[in-house]
């Protein structure tokens, strides 16, 4: 990260004046930038501009916006799975009675369900 120095500064508070922060933001008065208030982590970085003067202050996501991110990210992922399952259940299996016939569901009644266990394992 770069380091706050005045000039780094002055431009720090010229682009903070007309931001507008969501109700979970505040600014640092540590650094000056942009930080999250749930769990304090930075939402803003300062990158000097390469092929210029000055720098820039790109927003980013905080620890708890990732975490937040990546759990979408998995649940999107497990519906999409669902989905799959879904679709091929539909294309193989005809009767709509068998759908509820998993290994799960099994009783240890039906003979042919170990034949099925062995053909799964192998």
């Amino acid at each position: 990260m770069i380091e706050i120095t005045a000039e780094v500064r002055a431009a720090i508070d010229r682009a903070a004046g007309d931001m507008e922060f969501a109700g979970d933001e505040c600014i640092e008065p540590a650094d000056g930038l942009i930080h999250c208030k749930k769990c304090h982590g930075s939402r803003q970085t300062v990158v000097p501009r390469f092929g210029g003067s000055g720098y820039f202050m790109p927003r980013r996501l905080c620890p708890c916006q990732q975490k937040a991110q990546e759990e979408r990210k998995a649940m999107e992922e497990q519906r999409e799975r669902m989905e799959s399952v879904k679709r091929r259940k539909a294309q193989g299996l005809q009767d709509r009675y068998l759908y509820d016939c998993t290994f799960s569901n099994d009783n240890g009644q039906n003979p042919v369900m170990e034949k099925a266990h062995a053909y799964v394992e192998h």
